[in-house]
């Protein structure tokens, strides 16, 4: 395993055989998140064969199937992936990825055996969770991921860091797991807007989702990334006018994103369409954020401190006359 120790501005490697440490020097605290190199064995699951998961809005992607269908796809085209899993039980995610090769990011909220929460205001917290803390390590696009991870862990109330702000958050509830393949610690999603496709997943969204969300698709736009090569998957697919991602990526945009129900098969046909023979130009990044529900061996866990999304189907009405975007 690498151990990778910020100070200063400066960056020594070196190989090590356990879990590795992270000093960030820049906010003047030591912190720790779990590194991994190809071929680790994810340490919370080495013991048992259980599953970490993708949660849709119906069904759901198993860990082997997100490799094998999404991964591995993308990676037979060249492209590089920088995914975040900021669910429960994501951790799971790494030791099937870790064994493609290519150029990947792996970064997740918590240990294949740790649920995750969403943040909350005070005076119950400080109003931030792992999706808020990544947003803000994440900047204008043009930090290197190592770092971006790093600052995640370090600001992140529910993690291990004891500087990090924090009121009625448990420190320590989060471990979040990082795998690097290829140079991904160097990815910076900026350089590849031109050329690169964004997926955000949400299975079934928290009403804290569609904030975050909405200013993760910000971010993507301003780094460079075209409207139509962001897709959200988001519940059912459907949204009101007043949603906040409705407000700010789709009324009054001649381009607006794409949004679509959060379905196993919609997922596979972005990938199958993006990376097919007949594509003469396929993505050359693929951008995968995860940020809701997570499963466990078919078990779906929200993550704690859930209230659902109510502007997003089917927790809304459709009344005749509300105005609704996005499809199935």
């Amino acid at each position: 395993m690498s151990i990778y120790w910020r100070f200063s501005g400066l960056f020594v490697g070196i190989l090590c055989v356990a879990i590795a440490f992270q000093s960030i020097g820049a906010i003047g605290s030591e912190i720790y998140y779990e590194v991994f190199k190809p071929g680790d064995t994810v340490t919370d699951q080495s013991t048992d064969s259980s599953h970490s998961y993708l949660v849709g809005y119906e069904g759901q992607v198993p860990d082997t199937e997100f490799a094998d269908k999404i991964a591995k796809t993308a990676l037979a085209a060249h492209a590089s992936l920088y995914m975040v899993f900021n669910q429960c039980f994501s951790g799971g995610f790494i030791d099937e990825l870790s064994k493609l090769g290519g150029t990947q990011f792996i970064f997740t909220a918590a240990r294949h055996s740790e649920t995750a929460s969403y943040g909350s205001p005070a005076p119950s917290g400080v109003d931030l969770d792992s999706t808020d803390t990544f947003n803000i390590a994440l900047a204008d696009g043009n930090v290197p991921a190592s770092i971006v991870a790093a600052e995640s862990v370090a600001l992140n109330p529910f993690g291990p860091n004891p500087n990090a702000k924090r009121i009625g958050e448990s420190m320590g509830s989060e471990h979040a797991q990082y795998l690097a393949i290829g140079g991904g610690d160097q990815l910076r999603p900026a350089n590849f807007a031109d050329r690169g496709i964004a997926i955000l997943w949400a299975g079934h969204p928290a009403e804290r989702d569609g904030k975050q969300m909405s200013l993760m698709i910000d971010r993507l736009i301003s780094m460079g990334f075209n409207a139509n090569k962001i897709w959200l998957f988001y519940g059912a697919g459907t949204i009101e006018a007043s949603h906040p991602i409705a407000k700010t990526h789709f009324v009054g945009k001649a381009q607006p994103i794409n949004l679509q129900a959060a379905l196993p098969k919609n997922l596979f046909s972005v990938f199958e369409n993006s990376f097919n023979e007949k594509n003469s130009t396929p993505p050359e990044f693929v951008f995968f954020y995860v940020g809701d529900h997570g499963g466990l061996n078919f078990k779906e866990v929200a993550k704690t401190g859930f209230t659902p999304d109510p502007l997003v189907a089917p927790n809304f009405s459709m009344k005749p006359g509300i105005k609704t975007y996005g499809n199935k």
